[in-house]
């Protein structure tokens, strides 16, 4: 059988091929130096995925793609991109070198616990049996599955060690009280629930027939509607949307989220009301309204954790973000580019 590789597990092994690759090149000029650490042109050509940039360029516009690589905008532009990209991975550099300085590692349970996951969403993503991962990885020079983990682990240790400092820096932030309070008070705005109402609609579309005929269907069933029949029963029966297999519902919805006539027709009818035929752009729509919500604020205790975890979440990373540029303030980097 022809195993289909997908595009994840395609974009894994050509990232394993660009660093089997740049391991050979031990001559490299230097881009930049992090506290005396290297950082390689090919290490940065790695990061920057520069060929993989060009071979998508080139399949989805090949015009464009010869363009951006051949003209001096185009060479510009691939520069201040190449910049952005080398920022980048000086960060990564220093924030690896800390890691390391503050001694912290990862035990092995839990980096062969992180592999196999990995390792697990691979074979999901692309719907691998363990022969099948096998098949493929030997096709790439892969022999084993043990070799494929020391490849993801040799690529991605590195971004674990920098997640597990993020963690260790940002762990001490905590929300007061007087902060959740005081960020509720000052934007109360945000609290405020709008009105809401809950209703079902049997739709008659006009795209396959006349309007003539769509409304005289819809008054047909209205009639129906009003000698007692069940609306969920003939939503189920007639409407043409497709709501109709849970008898027409449609759950609470809050302005903005309907077309403006169904809208209006909606936010107007009375608890258990069924409206007249609704004209909108897709067809005739029979209405009736469950229940209604008025709108309302939210209450300090109905607010308070989605407040606490977003001032965390504000407080995490601003934390986090001083501790990056104290430590960019404090390091020696030299761009060689």
């Amino acid at each position: 059988m022809k195993v289909k590789i997908g595009l994840i597990f395609m974009a894994l092994l050509l990232v394993i091929n660009v660093s089997v690759g740049a391991k050979g090149d031990a001559k490299s000029d230097v881009a930049a130096t992090v506290n005396g650490a290297k950082i390689s042109k090919s290490e940065l050509s790695q990061f920057a995925n520069t060929q993989q940039l060009y071979r998508q360029l080139a399949q989805i516009n090949p015009d464009f793609a010869q363009l951006l690589f051949s003209s001096q905008e185009g060479k510009d532009l691939l520069s201040e991109y190449q910049n952005q990209k080398l920022n980048s991975l000086v960060d990564m550099k220093l924030l690896e070198i800390e890691a390391k300085n503050q001694g912290i590692t990862i035990p092995e349970a839990e980096k062969n616990g992180m592999l196999n996951q990995q390792v697990e969403a691979i074979k999901k993503q692309n719907k691998f049996t363990d022969e099948e991962l096998l098949k493929a990885l030997k096709s790439r020079g892969i022999n084993s599955l043990e070799q494929f983990k020391k490849i993801i682990w040799a690529d991605s240790k590195d971004q674990v060690l920098i997640k597990k400092l993020q963690q260790q820096v940002v762990d001490s932030v905590a929300v007061t009280e007087k902060e959740i309070k005081d960020y509720y008070e000052e934007n109360r705005s945000k609290f405020k629930q709008p009105a809401e109402v809950k209703a079902k609609h049997i739709l008659i579309k006009t795209d396959d027939k006349s309007e003539k005929e769509a409304k005289a269907k819809a008054q047909k069933i209205l009639k129906e509607l009003k000698q007692g029949a069940d609306f969920a029963k003939l939503a189920k029966k007639y409407s043409e949307g497709p709501s109709a297999k849970n008898g027409g519902e449609l759950g609470y919805f809050g302005k903005g989220r309907m077309v403006a006539e169904f809208e209006e027709a909606a936010f107007n009818l009375e608890i258990g009301e069924v409206s007249e035929p609704v004209k909108t752009q897709f067809g005739y729509h029979i209405i009736k309204v469950e229940d209604k919500k008025e709108s309302q604020l939210l209450s300090l205790s109905e607010a308070k954790e989605d407040i606490k975890n977003g001032l965390t979440q504000q407080k995490q990373q601003n934390k986090w973000n001083s501790f990056v540029k104290d430590l960019k303030e404090n390091a020696e980097i030299e761009i060689k580019l």
